[in-house]
């Protein structure tokens, strides 16, 4: 039986589709486009919650309302008893991130510890549904195409024998310019370091004929000194600043990739920390300005 009505996430989603033959008067409203939006999230974020606030006895399984619950999410506070229960289907919510910690620790106990560490990163500029679709093609690339091989470089392509891969290598890998020659870089963040001149990052990184492992067991990948470098703003940029990356899987994504060997248990550990945190959280407090003047304490 087909369906009459549509929910609230689908409309929007249609709305929010640029079609030829329809007005695109929303796609044109500048920040008002970015202020829909969000009235639209909060709209949706609100029904859904306040769906779960007022099915709770349908919602609530037996598990929920007994002591093993209690104990395992350390409700111990008598005060907290019969609080509102957010399932594993609500995103973010704290059965949600354990889930994909279980899933997670069921992929790496049938498959083995991963391979390769790929983090794909993303200007802000660039629109959610075009990270998406290069996502989505990442993964079908790995899991159908073995689009990228095993190769992983730490080097500047010749600029006369790659052009192509020179340019995305310039445009999207090199890190820096950072240290005493740019202190106000994200990874100069930790204030000792700064103060030091040194990134976070421990860039630039030694040259290395041959790759090795150190006394603590991480991957030191080879950096020949080639003599090619690439000026960025007043600094020069060679081998020792590139991040570690597949040359095929950066052309063709054109986006920040960085593919490392993962070979250490303790990397399962940094994934998970990525799967657990949750999304970004901001604390707002809103009292009245006389109310906090009258009681200290507030």
């Amino acid at each position: 039986m087909r369906r009459q009505f549509v929910t609230q996430r689908e409309y929007y989603a249609f709305r929010l589709q640029y079609r030829n033959g329809e007005g695109h008067t929303i796609f044109q409203a500048g920040k008002a486009l970015q202020h829909f939006c969000i009235d639209a999230y909060s709209s949706i974020e609100l029904n859904r919650v306040a769906f779960l606030r007022y099915h709770q006895p349908q919602l609530r399984a037996e598990v929920y309302q007994g002591l093993q619950d209690v104990m395992a999410w350390g409700d111990l506070d008598g005060d907290k008893m019969g609080h509102i229960v957010l399932p594993g289907t609500y995103i973010g919510s704290p059965r949600y991130m354990q889930q994909l910690y279980h899933d997670a620790m069921a992929v790496v106990e049938f498959f083995g510890n991963p391979d390769l560490f790929i983090t794909f990163t993303y200007k802000p500029m660039v629109v959610s549904r075009v990270f998406h679709i290069k996502l989505s093609t990442l993964i079908d690339d790995i899991k159908k195409n073995y689009y990228f091989g095993k190769t992983i470089a730490t080097e500047i392509p010749d600029p006369q024998q790659d052009p192509v891969g020179y340019e995305a290598v310039c445009k999207f890998i090199l890190h820096g310019p950072c240290g005493e020659a740019n202190s106000n870089a994200p990874c100069m963040r930790d204030k000792k370091k700064r103060a030091n001149g040194k990134c976070s990052k421990q860039f630039p990184k030694d040259f290395n004929s041959a790759t090795t492992f150190d006394k603590f067991g991480n991957v030191v990948y080879r950096r020949s000194n080639t003599g090619v470098e690439v000026q960025k703003g007043s600094m020069t940029l060679d081998n020792r600043h590139v991040v570690p990356y597949n040359r095929n899987l950066l052309v063709r994504m054109q986006a920040h990739i960085n593919v490392e060997v993962c070979h250490k248990g303790k990397l399962i550990k940094y994934l998970l920390k990525y799967v657990t945190k949750g999304p970004d959280r901001s604390l707002v407090i809103v009292e009245n300005a006389n109310a906090s003047q009258n009681n200290p304490e507030m």
